[in-house]
C-alpha cells in the first residue's frame, strides 16, 4: 500500500486473509495506526513494514502486542513514533529483524531497549538516528546479532572496533552508512 487513502473498512478486509504473512505500507500520510489493528487478527503474520507514515503513534500501534509470529518490523521515518513502540513490539519474542532508519527518536537509550527486548535479534538498522557510538556496547548482549546497519557521522571506526572486541568471538557485519 503506497500512498494511499484508504479507510479503516476497506483495510480491514485484509484481517479476514488468514494466510497473511506480509504487509507494507509506504508514503501513506493518511494511515493510522488505529486503520491498521485488523493485523492483530492475522494470524500468520510475519513481515510487517510500516514506513513513512506521518499519523502512526505509538498508542495507535498497541494491537502489536497481539502479533506473536513477527519476525520482521521496519518502523523507518515515524518520527512521532515514541520508545513505547519498542516495548509494544517487544512482547514478540521472535523478532529478528529491526529497521528503525530515520525515526529521529531513536537514541542510545533506546539501543538498550532494543537489547533487552529483542534477544533474538539478527539483523538491527539505526542508521539516520541519533544513535552514537557510545550506545553499541549495550547490543554487546544481542548473541544472534548478524548485521548490525549504523551512520557513519555518528559512529567511528573506533567504536566499531570497540565494540567488535566486546563481542568476540562472534563476527557481526557493521556497515556505517554516509549520508
Amino acid at each position: 500500500i503506497r500512498n494511499a487513502a484508504l479507510d479503516g473498512s476497506t483495510l480491514s478486509v485484509l484481517g479476514t486473509l488468514p494466510n497473511l504473512e506480509t504487509v507494507h505500507v509506504r508514503s501513506s500520510p493518511g494511515m493510522t495506526g488505529e486503520q491498521l489493528s485488523f493485523l492483530a487478527k492475522c494470524p500468520k503474520l510475519r513481515h510487517l513494514v510500516l514506513s513513512k507514515c506521518e499519523k502512526l503513534t505509538s498508542a495507535g500501534l498497541k494491537w502489536l502486542l497481539d502479533i506473536k509470529e513477527l519476525r520482521t518490523l521496519v518502523l523507518d521515518e515515524n518520527n512521532q513514533l515514541t520508545a513505547r513502540v519498542l516495548e509494544l513490539a517487544g512482547y514478540n519474542k521472535q523478532l529478528k529483524y529491526l529497521s528503525l532508519s530515520g525515526c529521529e527518536w531513536v537514541m542510545n537509550k533506546q539501543l538498550e531497549d532494543i537489547s533487552e527486548f529483542f534477544s533474538e535479534l539478527e539483523f538491527l538498522n539505526v542508521v539516520d538516528t541519533k544513535c552514537t557510538g557510545v550506545g553499541l556496547s549495550t547490543l554487546a548482549g544481542l548473541k544472534g546479532l548478524q548485521q548490525l546497519w549504523v551512520d557513519s557521522h555518528a559512529v567511528s571506526k573506533d567504536d566499531i572496533a570497540k565494540f567488535s572486541k566486546a563481542i568476540e568471538p562472534r563476527d557481526v557485519v557493521i556497515v556505517r552508512v554516509d549520508r
